[in-house]
């Protein structure tokens, strides 16, 4: 290696390019967990490695370790991806994996699977008859996320189904990567591109995705420079789609890389050199260790050349006509702000309520819930309230006690916010008709500005909840008209207490009382109801069908993978 590298780098190298024959770096000068996050940083396939230096990293056992790791993950999802692969082709919808060289892209995040565009209803069809759901949050311009949620493991395999390989605009057809598409090795039924392809998707994807050149990038294009490609030939593929200038860039990384891991040079000089200087970015701060950016991996590109690099290349694109260079540039300007939702549809939104009486575990379910969709790419908003606890009602609280001699009060009058009632009882009806307006404009207050903001919104007690503090707290039946003025959920799942009843002791937050009948009263009105919750298998339900509620495909209109090219 040319300059001072760590130990970690050298010994990714040699397991990754065994042929060199390089020096064998001694497992005692490595430290498992910086190897391992080394190898993570840099999608470093393990799982392939053999040679001298695999052989030496399984004499120590935590290093020997980490290399089992790998391989038990590659054929975990190797069988899994191969389950759906099966199901496509049963319905006759070819595949390629698009970050595939010569073995399964298990290091990636997510399967990147390329379908022909009249193949995706029934590749999605398939993928849903497996129990996968479409994170719609996550939808991108010809790409679309599903996770499986119905899996004893929680979640299965990530998949991206790809119509075109673009990233957010298109960087290749996804014609010519599917017409060139072959085996990954004699053993493997799943296809992969063409050498070609590789060197143009990995490399793109690097600079414009990434915006950084990892250790497998190199091992990618490097392998398939090694089974020949025509230069020449990838330079005016890059021309013809708008993105010359980043090929430049990359192509300035590849051979900084290659000369950096002391391999043997691949591309031409002349090449290589078209971009001049690149100034790459050192993060090696974060971790609290000095780093060379000359001689570690990855080799990062300035976020804000990455990006300004994205924009020239669609307002140089010469397969789009310019009101879709215009439009592209829009929607890259909010995925440049992190927005999330596309802005080929308005968002849609689901208002998810839970109900129950106090120690039933509706919290936690709220809770549970709120994390599982996290995992599948949706951000709940989380909404909590209990009658009469508002500020408004908190404050007016305070008056009425100044106002009105000292008294004992109990634990119940401090949860609920409620002065203890006179004599005659007249302060405790206008006291709980006041709670009641206040629940039901906040109510209202809350799922009309979810609803205008969009998203998935999950409320942790809603109206029955509200009419069954009144009747314990004010003795006082206000259900018929607050169901009746109050807004409505699209889900609404009530859960009933164990049955062996109250925690001892009850939950701080809980009321006095049985409010068990109210429920029971109100339970036709719920979408679903639990009486003994199995939490792993209701929250995988829920999930599912918040998903469905929550999925662009229900809703008419033009879909994001068609919008794209009505410009073209």
């Amino acid at each position: 290696m040319t300059g001072p590298a760590r130990a970690e780098v050298a010994a990714l190298r040699n397991l990754l390019f065994p042929e060199l024959g390089h020096p064998v770096v001694d497992p005692a000068s490595l430290d498992a967990d910086r190897l391992a996050r080394a190898a993570q940083r840099n999608r470093a396939p393990l799982a392939i490695t053999h040679g001298p230096q695999a052989d030496a990293l399984r004499s120590d056992p935590a290093l020997g370790r980490l290399i089992d790791d790998h391989r038990e993950r590659l054929a975990w999802w190797s069988e899994r991806f191969g389950a759906v692969a099966d199901a496509w082709a049963a319905e006759g919808v070819p595949t390629v994996l698009i970050k595939a060289a010569g073995f399964f892209p298990y290091t990636s995040d997510n399967v990147d699977a390329l379908v022909p565009a009249d193949g995706v209803p029934a590749a999605v069809d398939a993928l849903r008859s497996l129990g996968y759901r479409e994170c719609p949050s996550l939808r991108e311009p010809f790409k679309r996320y599903f996770k499986q949620v119905r899996d004893a493991d929680s979640f299965g395999l990530p998949v991206h189904l790809h119509t075109e390989v673009a990233w957010i605009n298109r960087f290749l057809p996804g014609a010519r990567v599917l017409a060139g598409a072959e085996r990954l090795s004699p053993d493997h039924t799943f296809l992969g591109p063409s050498p070609a392809d590789i060197a143009l998707i990995t490399l793109g994807h690097a600079v414009y995705e990434d915006k950084e050149l990892k250790l497998r990038d190199v091992l990618y294009a490097y392998r398939a420079a090694e089974r020949g490609v025509d230069w020449d030939d990838l330079r005016a593929m890059a021309r013809a789609w708008g993105w010359e200038a980043g090929w430049d860039v990359a192509l300035h990384l590849l051979a900084r890389g290659i000369d950096i891991l002391d391999l043997k040079p691949l591309v031409p000089e002349e090449e290589s050199a078209r971009a001049g200087q690149v100034e790459l970015r050192d993060e090696g701060a974060r971790e609290g260790e000095a780093r060379d950016i000359d001689t570690s991996f990855p080799l990062r590109l300035p976020k804000v050349r990455g990006k300004l690099m994205h924009f020239a290349k669609t307002w140089t694109d010469p397969t789009l006509a310019l009101p879709a260079r215009a439009a592209e540039t829009a929607l890259l300007a909010r995925f440049a702000a992190q927005v999330k939702i596309t802005k080929y549809r308005p968002p849609r939104t689901v208002i998810v309520a839970v109900s129950g009486p106090d120690g039933g575990g509706k919290t936690t379910l709220a809770h549970d819930l709120s994390a599982r969709l996290r995992d599948l790419g949706v951000e709940p908003a989380y909404h909590w309230q209990r009658a009469g606890t508002s500020p408004a009602l908190t404050a007016l609280r305070r008056l009425v006690r100044k106002a009105r001699p000292q008294h004992a009060r109990t634990d119940a009058d401090d949860r609920a916010g409620e002065p203890q009632p006179n004599a005659s009882g007249r302060l405790t009806d206008v006291w709980a008709a006041a709670v009641a307006v206040d629940l039901v404009g906040r109510l209202w207050w809350q799922v009309t500005s979810g609803r205008v903001r969009g998203g998935v919104h999950i409320f942790d007690r809603f109206t029955v909840d509200g009419a069954a503090d009144m009747v314990l707290l004010y003795d006082t039946d206000a259900r018929k008209p607050l169901l009746r003025v109050s807004p409505n959920a699209d889900l609404s799942v009530l859960v009933l207490p164990p049955p062996q009843g109250w925690p001892d002791p009850p939950p701080p937050d809980q009321t006095e009382g049985d409010a068990g009948p109210v429920y029971e009263a109100e339970s036709a009105r719920f979408d679903v109801v639990v009486e003994q919750a199995e939490r792993d298998a209701l929250v995988r339900d829920l999930a599912v069908r918040v998903l469905d509620l929550y999925d662009p495909q229900r809703e008419k209109g033009l879909h994001p993978e068609t919008v794209p090219s009505a410009g073209r």
